[in-house]
């Protein structure tokens, strides 16, 4: 894995603060590199987060673990 050439980024809160992201979701649109794919409407809809043409299938805050239905 450290072989393969992986770009990180970091949302400081500074930035966050700066340009009004209060939600991850909004974070993540604001992510270079990563792509946000609807599917459905209104608040029961939901979406999928890919970079690199894979899934995002988990995520860490603070370097903890989200739970596996952290788009729901």
């Amino acid at each position: 894995m450290r072989e393969t050439p992986q770009s990180v980024s970091i949302v400081t809160r500074e930035r966050m603060d700066q340009q009004e992201l209060h939600s991850l979701r909004d974070v993540i649109n604001q992510t270079t590199g990563v792509f946000v794919e609807n599917n459905g409407a209104g608040i029961g809809g939901r979406s999928a987060w890919y970079s690199r043409g894979f899934v995002i299938e988990r995520l860490q805050v603070d370097g903890l673990l989200l739970p596996s239905h952290f788009n729901a």
